[in-house]
């Protein structure tokens, strides 16, 4: 009884840890926040980005706002890209592949910390630094003009 116990307990442990190391970095920052912790939280991930080295990458996103988006599936190569529109959810997102590479999403999320004026979430990924969600909420007189992007089944591609 003590072993199946001991057993169970270790295997409920191993468990826990690899749960603990596939969760993403999740940073928010409101306006009038800190931002400096968001930037800090950046640079980090998108050194480790640029550590891997990693240029031939696939991913699904999902780009939009408050009244829906678009789903596609992306594929980064140097030197090119390509995208697959999958389906749209609610009003339709433009795409445009080199916009949402990854250095793109960093530029993009950096250029909204740097003005301040957003309620901003970001998710990262702890191992190689990529973006995995993140959203914007622009502090302006009208209402539901938030927009983001959500990325999953990434891959590094041979």
């Amino acid at each position: 009884m003590k072993t199946a116990f001991s057993s169970l307990s270790l295997a409920l442990a191993l468990v826990g840890c690899a749960t603990e190391q596939s969760r993403a970095l999740e940073h928010h920052v409101s306006w009038g926040g800190n931002f400096h912790e968001i930037a800090v939280a950046l640079d980090a991930a998108e050194a480790k980005w640029a550590a891997t080295g990693i240029t031939n990458y696939s991913f699904r996103i999902r780009r939009g706002g408050a009244f829906g988006g678009s789903v596609y599936n992306a594929v980064y190569r140097p030197g090119s890209c390509g995208a697959t529109h999958l389906k749209d959810v609610g009003l339709p997102a433009s795409f445009s592949c080199e916009e949402n590479s990854m250095p793109q999403l960093f530029a993009e999320i950096r250029n909204q910390v740097a003005s301040r004026n957003s309620d901003i979430s970001v998710s990262l990924d702890p191992k190689i630094g990529y973006v995995r969600s993140f959203s914007i909420e622009p502090h302006t007189d009208l209402t539901d003009q938030g927009w983001g992007a959500e990325i999953s089944h990434f891959r590094v591609l041979k």
